[in-house]
């Protein structure tokens, strides 16, 4: 049943007070807020994997917001470092160990794929990289692995680019 608002003064669906559901939705979160945030609060504390996944979702509908972000916070990043030496060193740590592939280790790698091949080919699509052409971790460092000859495999640009940090060995 249609009535007119007593706020917004048009002719709504009554949802309860004499108001349509846009104003009585406004009316009880102004009435009830306290409650509210806290009941929103324990929801989030409760599901992080949900809330992350909103958060992602957000960020991606609005690229703008890191950026603003970035210009309010312009210090935080030295801030938590600051304050997380421990995390800083670890991550550090983590880098130095895996190191630089060796010179030796690239030698093999690109003698092992002409020797397969007869050209310099891309592991994964199989088309040929003379120029453009990367050593892919099979297992990327970030997940803990590491710069030998076994881990590593030969892709052209855009095959590295699409495999991201997937652990994919097309050997």
């Amino acid at each position: 049943m249609k009535i007119l608002c007593k706020n917004c003064e048009e002719f709504k669906e009554r949802c309860g007070r004499g108001l349509c559901k846009k104003c009585y939705m406004k009316e009880y979160w102004i009435e009830n807020r306290e409650e509210l945030k806290k009941r929103s609060k324990n929801w989030w504390i409760s599901n992080p994997e949900r809330k992350s996944g909103y958060d992602k979702k957000y960020r991606i509908k609005n690229p703008e917001y890191n950026k603003e972000w970035n210009a309010k916070n312009p210090t935080y990043c030295n801030e938590w470092r600051v304050r997380n030496p421990e995390k800083v060193r670890e991550y550090s740590l983590r880098r130095r160990i895996n190191g630089i592939v060796e010179k030796g280790v690239i030698t093999q790698i690109v003698s092992a794929n002409i020797l397969k091949y007869g050209i310099m080919t891309c592991e994964a699509c199989e088309g040929t990289c003379k120029d453009n052409y990367h050593i892919d971790n099979i297992i990327p460092i970030s997940k803990s692995g590491n710069n030998y000859y076994d881990n590593l495999q030969i892709l052209c640009a855009n095959c590295n680019h699409r495999k991201f940090i997937d652990i994919k060995d097309y050997r």
